[in-house]
């Protein structure tokens, strides 16, 4: 896996275990990055179940401004640590180990950008009832009024839910994976 455009651009990333942190494959990550074309530029961004980083590092490869990445898994932060470095993205970057659910911030509308890539063994964490819906209600506050948040999951049945704070922008499939891009309510 490799950081696909930018400044970092043809770095190869490191991943702890395939199997526990769910590389976002190239194609889908590239359709990805396009469809949000000018908001990277700039942005403060968010990456939740960090796993490699390649998210947050493609963002940070295109021009946004920082990233705190969330990552509980301690070789997938080891491998995050490295990427990093290898990327050369230490000063725009912020690595907090801990549950996601716990480890996001209280400053309303401090990021631009928030990538939520949960394990996918978890999923019915991510309906309206679950353990996630005080994260996302979290998310929402600390979302600016322009912002983005992209939740991505690989299961055909899943129907995206409804967060409060939230519109559901589009929801589109690349591959296996599907991604949701979520705005800001208007207050």
């Amino acid at each position: 896996m490799r950081i696909i455009a930018g400044e970092a651009r043809r770095v190869q990333l490191d991943v702890a275990d395939e199997t526990s942190t769910r590389p976002f494959l190239e194609m889908a990550r590239g359709a990805l990055f396009n469809s949000l074309g000018d908001r990277v530029a700039g942005a403060a961004v968010l990456d939740c179940f960090a796993g490699s980083g390649a998210l947050g590092l493609e963002a940070l490869s295109r021009g946004a401004a920082s990233c705190v990445f969330v990552e509980m898994d301690a070789r997938a932060v080891k491998a995050l640590t490295a990427n990093i470095a290898r990327c050369r993205m230490a000063d725009r970057s912020r690595v907090v180990r801990g549950n996601v659910f716990h480890a996001v911030g209280t400053e309303p509308g401090m990021f631009d950008l928030i990538f939520v890539d949960p394990p996918f063994k978890e999923l019915r964490q991510w309906g309206p009832d679950g353990q996630a819906a005080g994260a996302m209600r979290r998310i929402a506050e600390i979302l600016s009024p322009d912002g983005q948040v992209v939740f991505r999951v690989e299961d055909k049945k899943f129907a995206p839910p409804d967060w409060p704070g939230l519109r559901l922008d589009s929801d589109r499939r690349y591959g296996r994976s599907r991604i949701c891009r979520y705005g800001r309510e208007s207050d």
